[in-house]
């Protein structure tokens, strides 16, 4: 896994507290390690073989209409190309149009600069300046120690705090309508 990572910027290769366990890979990030970067390059081109078949097609369209009396030729355009597409069908339909080219860089943790220094502003200048990743405006030095996962345990002291915070919210609205009377 380590071998399949190393950092664009630095050279650097993951840490061994920076691997994912096989548990936890997932399709989108697969293995990618904690707090590593991953940067996709993509890029659309004309698949040249295509273009060629386009040009030959073009030829003998010409080349057949070159045949046929000029009296006649307006007419027969429509024709001969439905002939050549034909011809071309099975060829054109087994080439690809595009080409796309990709390439993936990965870019480690800036937390480690401390071994690469100059990586974080390296990773600044890249993300916040060059590319203009609107996620990323700073870098951040992320919590200190463990990070707390919120409770959804409702022991009644979270719900204490909570109808604090609804009284709160409630002062300077209008008071509820009061409910219907009886009659």
């Amino acid at each position: 896994m380590t071998d399949d990572y190393t950092c664009v910027l630095s050279g650097l290769t993951p840490a061994r507290n920076e691997t994912v366990l096989e548990e936890h890979e997932d399709e989108e990030l697969g293995d990618l390690p904690v707090g590593w970067t991953e940067v996709r390059l993509r890029r659309r081109t004309p698949n040249p073989e295509y273009l060629k078949i386009l040009a030959v097609k073009q030829l003998m369209v010409q080349q057949n209409l070159a045949e046929v009396p000029e009296a006649d030729r307006a007419g027969a355009v429509e024709q001969i190309r439905i002939q050549v597409d034909a011809m071309f069908a099975a060829l054109e339909a087994k080439t690809e149009v595009f080409l796309v080219d990709e390439e993936a860089v990965y870019i480690a943790p800036h937390t480690r600069d401390a071994q690469a220094p100059g990586l974080a502003a390296e990773q600044l200048q890249l993300f916040d300046g060059v590319l203009d990743v609107d996620w990323i405006d700073t870098i951040d030095e992320g919590p200190e120690g463990p990070v707390e996962v919120p409770s959804t345990d409702t022991d009644g002291d979270d719900g204490e705090e909570e109808d604090e915070e609804e009284e709160e919210d409630d002062e300077g609205k209008a008071p509820a309508a009061p409910a219907a009377a009886a009659g």
